[in-house]
């Protein structure tokens, strides 16, 4: 079996367990990184192969690491089905070599003291793609692929919801539309409306990549340098200084609560969330209004 039939009997196997952006994703890694060994006998690579292609993949650390995970992944499935008797990627964790590298948790977000010029920047792009699903990440905390998936018949602008389907952790999770959010939703609808997707694209999948240019257009604006994942950490902060209780903020971002003994019991309410949503709107609108405004008092939990 070669290589590039390996990822295809993983994909297959693996069935609704993989999202259509994921299983992208995995092929566009491998593809990148192993063009010349797609038609090889799986059997065929070796650890001296997998050293000497870590070593010269193009990038930094942690993009020659993503692409070899992808071939761990196979290498792993390939063991699993008996095709191999040992992985080769097996040498990458070899102390004498250590060629893995030392991820740092990630921390960049949006200062508040920057958050009205990074909206302001925002406000005036004039790809109304880019500028709703950076306000959507914002609002809503989603993680950048499943804003990316989001369809138009799982946007609910009746009851101010919408829905993600098949998530990060293989369920289908409900979040609130602020009222802040809802006319940049609306105005996209008259744009896009008649596609499947919220953010069409000419992606293999349908959807739209990250807007690059439009987020090197706000930074170079704002000097403020950011990525779509920072914005749904920023979302966590904001969350935190508004106060919320951990259990929610883990709700809001679809973080799996179940592990914790506390929040196994706990199911939040939907009412719960819609409010939760709408004051961490009423703390971003607080810092990014124009100067001369009033300012308006956050809801509480009980309004």
């Amino acid at each position: 079996m070669t290589l590039s039939e390996l990822m295809t009997k993983y994909i297959e196997q693996k069935g609704l367990k993989l999202n259509s952006g994921t299983a992208a994703d995995y092929q566009k890694k491998l593809n990148e990184g192993f063009p010349d060994w797609l038609d090889k006998p799986v059997n065929t690579i070796t650890r001296e192969m997998v050293a000497a292609r870590h070593k010269n993949l193009p990038g930094n650390s942690i993009t020659k690491d993503n692409k070899m995970r992808i071939l761990r992944l196979l290498m792993r499935y390939a063991l699993a089905l008996k095709i191999i008797e040992e992985s080769p990627t097996d040498i990458l964790k070899k102390s004498e070599l250590a060629l893995w590298s030392k991820p740092t948790r990630k921390s960049r977000i949006i200062p508040v003291d920057r958050l009205k010029d990074w909206y302001e920047a925002v406000l005036q792009l004039t790809n109304p793609k880019a500028k709703t699903y950076l306000l959507l990440l914002l609002y809503t905390g989603l993680r950048a692929n499943e804003a990316l998936h989001l369809e138009w018949k799982n946007v609910d602008f009746k009851n101010d919801n919408l829905t993600v389907m098949d998530t990060k952790n293989h369920s289908n999770f409900t979040t609130y539309i602020p009222i802040q959010l809802k006319p940049y939703l609306r105005n996209l609808f008259e744009v896009t409306g008649g596609n499947l997707y919220v953010f069409p694209g000419d992606n293999a999948d349908g959807v739209m990549a990250i807007p690059r240019w439009p987020l090197d257009q706000v930074t170079l604006k704002t000097g403020v340098e950011f990525s779509s994942h920072d914005l749904r950490r920023t979302f966590a902060t904001i969350a935190e200084a508004s106060l919320l209780p951990e259990t929610i903020i883990k709700r809001l971002l679809n973080h799996t609560t179940d592990n914790c003994v506390t929040g196994g019991y706990i199911r939040t309410e939907a009412n719960t969330m819609k409010q939760a949503i709408d004051r961490i709107a009423g703390f971003i609108q607080d810092h990014v209004k124009p100067d001369n405004q009033n300012v308006v008092a956050l809801k509480t939990a009980h309004q």
